[in-house]
Parts: structure tokens; sequence; C-alpha cells
């Protein structure tokens, strides 16, 4: 009787792997990120916009985040898409923000560039 079913569980395992390997196939593919409050994700987006103003000598002001992307790669990258404050004007930036694996706060400004 136990070896009826055995073909069954064999099924199973190999539904099992086939899904855990068309995961790892998918990954390096962006995602839309589900809760853009998130705390890591905000502070990705506060992190971009302080190192940008480092780099480029500027004084953009965080405001909020109207859309955000993630891809796991080494770490994860976060594409997010940001208003800031330039003065008085209210702006949109595309910002790609790495955070390292098992790190709690963002690492390296990828990208930043006026969208």
């Amino acid at each position: 009787m136990a070896f009826k079913s055995l073909p069954l569980l064999f099924v199973l395992i190999s539904i099992f792997v086939a899904s855990i390997s068309y995961e790892v196939i998918a990954t390096g593919e962006y995602q839309p990120i589900p809760n853009l409050n998130d705390p890591l994700v905000v502070a990705s987006a506060t992190f971009a916009v302080n190192e940008y103003n480092k780099q480029v000598k500027t004084k953009l002001e965080f405001v909020s985040i109207s859309q955000g992307e993630y891809q796991v790669v080494n770490g994860i990258n976060y594409k997010l898409d940001i208003v800031a404050r330039n003065g008085i004007n209210l702006e949109k930036y595309e910002a790609i923000v790495n955070v390292k694996p098992r790190s709690t706060k963002p690492s390296q400004l990828l990208s930043f560039k006026k969208v």
C-alpha cells in the first residue's frame, strides 16, 4: 500500500522543486514595492536625496515616493520615483539605491536623475 503513494510523492516533490527553480530564475527582475511607507524604503529615498545633495552641492528636500520597485540582486536595489522640493518647485526624480544583504539601511546610490 505504501508503494502506491510513492508516484504521488514524486510528483509533489517535482512540482515543489520546479517552483523553487522558477523563483531563482525570476531573481533580478524588478517587482512593485507593496508598501511605499516601509521604513527601509523611505530611508532609501531620503538617503538618495541626501547623497545627491552631497555629490552635486544642491539642497533638494525629500517630499514623498510616488512609485517604487525592488530588485533582488546582491542585496536589494530600490528603484524609486521621488518627489523632491527644489526651492519652491516640486520636481520628480528617479533614484536607484542599493541595500546590502542583511543590512537595515541603504548603502549606495547607484543612480539619480530628474524625470
